[in-house]
């Protein structure tokens, strides 16, 4: 199965470390694939409730009950977010973003950063198209953001260009 980019893993995990006090409530895995976030936040955060979702169950393994207190089977744009309001301090989407309309995007983060404190992005910022995989057609990148875009129209940060992707974030304390 396709992964998120190695090279932006180790940064984002050292980010996120780095801000461990916003962790508290728990976490919200957008787009769990092989489990690799939920697995090793699982190791840093071994008492906090660590959740996922997945759009394609034939990813899941049963290895994943390991790592997340919970993974549901949905579409992060019709997921009701209101469910995980009083139990997510962090949401965490790693190489998810391209996989929406950038229209669809925009107004998918704009509800997670909205309801969220502290939201953990990495997306390609350099040209990386992608079809569906093993049948996958969620796999599809259906836009090409530069990090001009995501900072203006998703209104994210840029934590650190690492090559092909760009870790991005929004903590509370960057509200307007």
């Amino acid at each position: 199965m396709p992964e998120s980019d190695p090279a932006v893993r180790g940064p984002a995990i050292e980010y996120i470390k780095s801000h461990k006090d916003l962790v508290g409530r728990g976490v919200l895995d957008i787009g769990v694939g092989s489990g690799f976030y939920g697995r090793t936040l699982r190791e840093i955060f071994p008492e906090a409730d660590i959740y996922g979702v997945e759009i394609w169950p034939k990813y899941l393994t049963p290895k994943h009950l390991n790592w997340y207190t919970g993974i549901m089977l949905s579409d992060a744009m019709k997921l009701d977010y209101g469910l995980f309001s009083d139990r997510i301090s962090l949401l965490i989407a790693a190489d998810v973003v391209e996989h929406f309309s950038k229209e669809d995007a925009v107004r998918l983060v704009a509800g997670w950063t909205a309801r969220f404190p502290f939201v953990v992005i990495t997306i390609p910022i350099q040209n990386c198209p992608q079809g569906a995989y093993q049948g996958n057609v969620h796999e599809t990148h259906l836009h090409q953001w530069t990090v001009e875009e995501v900072e203006r129209d998703l209104r994210l940060k840029l934590v650190r260009d690492c090559g092909i992707c760009g870790l991005f974030s929004k903590l509370y304390r960057d509200w307007e």
